[in-house]
């Protein structure tokens, strides 16, 4: 409550051009946003997509803790190299755009991250669980998506550049939306092996790359 009255009193406006506030305007602002086509596919691709990290941090711990044996504090160091392995894909991306397209980022992305849910599943229906033959291809995951993520997201305000924060809220919103379904559907799911997770990758991913390539012919 203080930190929202210290933002509304005190905390300057950044925008350039102000533009005073009217409820129709925002309406047709929100509209224009929610009826686009592409704003949809972007948003269900963002909500796979990080989805993938949702599901992790649902059923790693069972993975980790009951399965292998670790700790619940060796499982947070795990999630804190698996939080770093996405913030490290946010940094490389900078590199990237300015070599390649961002539609072929996303696309090679996609592509690199179907693969290797596929060879999770491979290890997982083949090989005992194993602590680093779970976290090694969920760490690949991690980076990759963290490269991936801020590319789309990117691609959809370019869409709107007169209304980047209305389809930032909107899109964050219904983002966080999808993923608390995925997350509690994930609930569900078995966590003795690393059959169910790497089978839920595979899901989340092809459905991704299906709905990207539906978005790059739109």
């Amino acid at each position: 409550s203080l930190l929202f009255l210290a933002v509304l009193f005190w905390w300057p406006e950044t925008a350039p051009d102000r533009v005073p506030l009217r409820p129709k305007a925002v309406l047709t602002s929100y509209r224009r946003v929610l009826f686009h086509r592409e704003f949809y596919l972007s948003v269900a691709l963002l909500g796979l997509l990080y989805s993938v990290m949702i599901v992790f941090n649902v059923l790693g711990p069972f993975l980790i803790q009951n399965s292998l044996g670790f700790t619940p504090s060796e499982f947070g160091r795990v999630v804190l190299w698996l939080g770093l392995a996405w913030f490290l894909g946010n940094l490389s991306n900078k590199r990237w755009v300015r070599s390649f397209p961002r539609a072929q980022i996303i696309r090679v992305g996609l592509i690199c991250l179907l693969t290797l849910a596929f060879v999770m599943l491979g290890i997982a229906l083949t090989l005992p669980l194993g602590f680093w033959s779970l976290i090694i291809p969920t760490f690949l995951l991690f980076i990759i998506g963290g490269t991936v993520f801020p590319n789309i997201w990117g691609r959809v305000l370019s869409i709107f550049p007169d209304a980047a924060g209305t389809a930032s809220a909107l899109m964050g919103s219904l983002m966080i939306l999808g993923v608390s379904v995925v997350s509690a559907a994930a609930g569900f799911l078995s966590a003795e092996t690393a059959v169910h997770l790497s089978l839920t990758y595979v899901f989340l991913l092809a459905t991704a790359l299906s709905a990207f390539l539906k978005l790059d012919r739109a």
